[in-house]
């Protein structure tokens, strides 16, 4: 693909993402927040954090094929890492997805509790297996 040909891409992107902002009146309160956690031993970059209807979500931009189940754990690492640097009032987390073809889709996730679980269970076994190798 040719320089031109991802720029142009690229500005379909941005225009997509600026113009969800606006209609879904998001507040960005965070973006590109370095993030870590001393009681997990863990750490990240958000893409951002944000406020839509009053409900703080913790958010991440992705131009893959899809919205995938892992995209929760990894944003709930980032709920729990904000948690423990001291914000407290996220509600959830949301995906945006800017696809290639132009088209975009967002979805959200409260399940907090449960997506916590899942990503420290993850974790434990990710930590178990490396100490097999």
């Amino acid at each position: 693909m040719e320089q031109a040909e991802k720029e142009k891409i690229a500005q379909k992107m941005l225009e997509k993402f600026k113009d969800w902002a606006v209609r879904e009146k998001v507040k960005f309160l965070e973006s590109e927040i370095h993030l870590y956690s001393r009681k997990h031993w863990i750490g990240g970059i958000a893409d951002f954090v944000c406020e839509i209807d009053e409900e703080v979500f913790v958010g991440d931009v992705k131009t893959s094929s899809g919205i995938y189940p892992e995209n929760y754990l990894q944003m709930s690492a980032y709920a729990l890492m904000l948690e423990e640097m001291g914000r407290k009032n996220i509600t959830g987390t949301i995906v945006v997805n800017l696809k290639k073809d132009g088209l975009m889709e967002t979805k959200k996730s409260y399940d907090m509790v449960g997506n916590k679980k899942a990503f420290l269970a993850a974790l434990d076994l990710y930590r178990a297996l490396e100490i097999l190798k």
